[in-house]
């Protein structure tokens, strides 16, 4: 694209930096400079990334929990 840099665009001089989540196109913010949008753009791919991670370990957190309270079932059947 013109601005150099990925998400950014330029609207009468006037830097937006969108990103594309499920589809749909997020606004993001502006700046008077390309790399001022692409700050932007780069904080919010992190955040989005980050945010992923954390879903990723609070379902492996989740599972471990599972995975416990089906051993202690099992060790208290055989304890029976």
């Amino acid at each position: 694209n013109a601005s150099g840099f990925k998400g950014v665009g330029c609207n009468h001089g006037v830097f937006q930096a969108r990103l594309v989540a499920a589809g749909k196109p997020i606004y993001l913010g502006r700046s008077g400079t390309a790399e001022g949008a692409a700050l932007l753009y780069a904080r919010a791919r992190a955040a989005a990334a980050l945010a992923e991670e954390m879903e990723e370990e609070m379902e492996l957190q989740k599972n471990q929990v599972i995975n416990t309270k089906e051993l202690r079932v099992n060790l208290d059947l055989l304890q029976m």
